[in-house]
């Protein structure tokens, strides 16, 4: 797992469990209603970490095979930007 999975993690846990508190009534916080607001964002921050373990690999393929054509087009000599060839333009003539 990268950093930002085990991140992603990490906060949604936080976020879950200090939410089941506060809805369970092990600290009382009726005063503040916005901190109920933490329970969904645990489930926000697991989504998160969910989509980012799936592409995990995705990216990681995706990587290796950029650097798989990069690699290639180095040792072919094909990485030089090809010039376009343009036709000779006629000085004399005039464009209205």
């Amino acid at each position: 797992m990268t950093k930002t999975t085990k991140s992603l993690l990490a906060i949604s846990l936080v976020c879950f469990v200090v939410g089941l508190a506060f809805v369970t009534g092990l600290v009382n916080v009726r005063r503040v209603a916005a901190l109920y607001v933490v329970l969904p964002l645990g489930a926000v921050f697991f989504g998160l970490f969910l989509l980012s373990k799936i592409l995990e690999q995705e990216f990681a393929a995706y990587d290796l095979e950029q650097r798989n054509a990069h690699s290639r087009e180095t040792f072919s000599g094909t990485n030089q930007p090809e010039r376009v060839r343009q036709s000779p333009v006629d000085p004399s003539a005039k464009s209205s």
